[in-house]
């Protein structure tokens, strides 16, 4: 469940990441701090995932 996860996530940046929470996939007790750390961390500009990686898990996925 959790490769899942983190393959989604990975594939999809935030978007996965609010996607999964709606879905329960994970939880959190102060999900505005969370998120807060998250902006303040600025992730999606600071860790860029290699196209080759993004590939390699959407056929693994798929296929």
């Amino acid at each position: 469940m959790m490769k899942i996860f983190f393959n989604r996530v990975t594939l999809g940046g935030s978007l996965a990441l609010g996607e999964s929470y709606m879905e329960g996939v994970w939880d959190c007790k102060a999900l505005d701090q969370f998120i807060a750390k998250l902006l303040d961390a600025d992730l999606e500009t600071k860790v860029q995932t290699p196209l080759s990686f993004k590939l390699k898990i959407f056929f693994s996925t798929v296929l």
